[in-house]
C-alpha cells in the first residue's frame, strides 16, 4: 500500500511537470449548442442563468442546470457581437445591423431601438447608467436622458470591447495589440499595456482585480492575464479563443469561434494553469 501511495505521488508529479512544459489544457465540464453559428459574446445573468449572442441574428438564455435553451430572443437582422445586462436586469444588445437593443426577459421581447448611423463593434453601462460604446476606433460614451456624446480617442484600430474597473476607470482593447486604461476625468488614456502577439478580441476584469484579454489571429491565440498593481503579465495561457466570462465559481468561460454550426464553448478551471515564467 505504501509503495502505491509513493507511485501516485511520483505520477502527479510527472503530471504537473508535463502540464508545465506543454501547456496541457484541463478537462473540459460542459457542452452547450443550439445556435446555428458562431458564437460572438456569453455573460452570466444575475439570476444564474447564461446569455449568448450570435452571428446567427439571436440571443439564447441558457439554464445551467438542464444545460438547455430556454429563451430565444430575435429582432436584430444582423450580427449580434455583444450583449450586455443592465442595473436594471434588462440585456442591450449591439449589432451590424447598426442598433442598440434592450430587450426585457419578462416579456421576452425587445422594448426599445438605438439606432446609429455606423455599425456598433461593442456596448457596455457605466455605473452612473451612461451607455459606452465603440465605432471603428472611436469610444463614445452616452447619456440616454439628456443625449450628451463624449468621446476617447487614442486607438490606432478597432475597438473590440470596453470594460470599467471596479476602481471607475475604463479599459478597452483593440486590433492595434493594446489595453488603454482610460481616466473619465480627463477622457485620456493613463496607461496603456503592450506585448500581445496578435489583435485582442476580448478583455474582462476578473474578479480578484486583473484583466484578462483574448489575443487572437488565424496563427496566434493566447489568453493573457494582468496584473493592474504593478501593469505586469501574470499568466499567458496558449488556447484558442473568442470569447471569455468568469463564472461566479472562478472558472472560465471560453468561446472557440469555431466556424463550424455547433459553434461551442467550453469551461475551464484558471487554477489549473500555473504563472507564465
Amino acid at each position: 500500500m505504501k509503495s502505491y501511495i509513493i507511485s501516485l505521488f511520483y505520477i502527479q508529479i510527472i503530471l504537473t511537470f508535463l502540464q508545465n512544459i506543454f501547456s496541457i489544457p484541463p478537462k473540459r465540464d460542459l457542452y452547450l449548442t443550439g445556435h446555428t453559428d458562431t458564437v460572438l459574446s456569453f455573460l452570466l445573468l444575475k439570476d444564474g442563468r447564461l446569455a449568448s449572442s450570435s452571428s446567427d441574428n439571436t440571443i439564447r438564455i441558457w439554464s445551467l442546470l438542464s444545460f438547455k435553451t430556454e429563451i430565444i430572443l430575435k429582432g436584430h437582422s444582423d450580427y449580434i457581437y455583444k450583449i450586455i445586462q443592465l442595473n436594471d436586469n434588462k440585456i442591450a444588445s449591439c449589432s451590424d445591423d447598426m442598433t442598440i437593443r434592450i430587450w426585457d426577459l419578462q416579456t421576452q421581447s425587445t422594448e426599445s431601438v438605438i439606432r446609429e448611423e455606423y455599425i456598433i463593434d461593442t456596448i457596455n453601462e457605466l455605473t452612473d447608467g451612461r451607455i459606452v460604446f465603440s465605432f471603428n476606433k472611436t469610444i463614445t460614451i452616452l447619456d440616454l436622458k439628456n443625449n450628451i456624446r463624449q468621446k476617447l480617442e487614442g486607438h490606432t484600430e478597432e475597438v473590440y470591447r470596453i470594460i470599467q474597473l471596479k476602481d471607475g476607470r475604463i479599459a478597452s482593447c483593440s486590433l492595434d495589440k493594446t489595453i488603454r486604461i482610460w481616466n473619465l476625468t480627463t477622457n485620456k488614456s493613463e496607461k496603456i499595456l503592450t506585448g500581445h502577439p496578435s489583435p485582442l478580441r476580448e478583455l474582462i476584469e476578473l474578479k480578484d482585480g486583473r484583466l484578462c484579454v483574448c489575443s487572437s489571429d488565424s496563427f496566434i491565440s493566447e489568453i493573457w492575464i494582468w496584473n493592474l498593481i504593478n501593469y505586469k503579465t501574470d499568466l499567458v495561457i496558449k488556447e484558442k479563443c473568442r470569447r471569455i466570462y468568469q463564472l461566479k465559481d472562478s472558472r472560465l468561460a471560453i468561446s472557440t469561434g469555431n466556424s463550424d454550426k455547433d459553434s461551442p464553448f467550453y469551461i475551464y478551471n484558471l487554477l489549473t494553469y500555473l504563472p507564465a515564467t
